[in-house]
């Protein structure tokens, strides 16, 4: 893939991002006019990894080491504040509850800017670290997005389980939607939810194929995470922007 496919950024009169005619766009995904299939995602993925995968591993260092660093948080506070292992105090809990609420949106922002790296380097563009925190302006609507995800998943799953997993892989793309194409938190779980439904066992292959190089992953004491780490961001960043259209180059998140 070369630079000369990555579209060119701008909008519409009525303001929404104007979409490269070679890949999706968020109205015509919810239609169903959009291609997606396994193979070939995993295939361009994998085609991509070459000369990207130091990037890409140094974002999910990053994102690790902020994932991390909020747990030490809460620990921290859980043994200041604590009364035992089994025991959560009101000061625990009151104190915690703001480390919490940032862990979950920072997490939020950090994964909208992971598919935004997939899908810039997918065609040869430039992204790097400095892509994952692209959103944070954007911090409550991502940590809203968020938690309304979380909801309607764990709905799902009390209603009879399988409502629950057909939610949690149909809203994969609700985050970035909301990022970076400016959706409300709900206009962009439903874009996603119904954008995802016309492939959506292939979204489900794409997650067992992650999850299961991942865990096989283990068996070569982490070494092959070199390669399986860079493949599954790229794959979400492709399905993204098969689906949605590349990210637009703007450095203001979408309020």
């Amino acid at each position: 893939m070369n630079e000369s496919h990555e579209q060119t950024p701008g909008q519409s009169v009525s303001g929404e991002h104007t979409a490269d005619a070679a890949y999706g766009s968020p109205d015509r995904s919810v239609a169903g006019d959009y291609h997606f299939a396994l193979a070939d995602t995993l295939k361009e993925a994998w085609i991509a990894t070459h000369g990207n995968k130091l990037r890409i591993l140094i974002a999910l260092g990053v994102f690790m080491l902020v994932a991390i660093g909020f747990s030490l948080l809460s620990a921290l506070v859980s043994l200041i504040f604590g009364a035992g292992p089994d025991q959560v105090t009101l000061m625990e809990a009151l104190v915690n509850f703001p480390v919490n609420v940032a862990s979950y949106g920072f997490n939020g922002v950090m994964t909208a800017g992971l598919i935004v790296i997939g899908a810039r380097l997918s065609v040869g563009g430039k992204a790097g670290v400095h892509d994952l925190f692209r959103y944070l302006p954007a911090f409550l609507k991502a940590l809203i997005t968020q938690l309304l995800m979380t909801l309607m998943i764990l709905l799902g799953l009390v209603l009879l389980v399988l409502p629950g997993i057909y939610l949690a892989i149909a809203y994969g793309f609700a985050i970035p939607l909301a990022l970076e194409r400016g959706l409300s938190p709900w206009e962009a779980m439903e874009t996603s939810r119904k954008a995802v439904t016309h492939r959506w066992f292939a979204f489900l292959g794409l997650s067992l194929v992650c999850a299961l190089l991942l865990m096989l992953s283990v068996l070569t004491l982490g070494i092959a995470y070199i390669w399986v780490l860079p493949l599954c961001v790229l794959a979400y960043g492709i399905a993204y922007r098969n689906l949605f259209g590349l990210p637009v180059d703007n450095d203001n998140a979408q309020l």
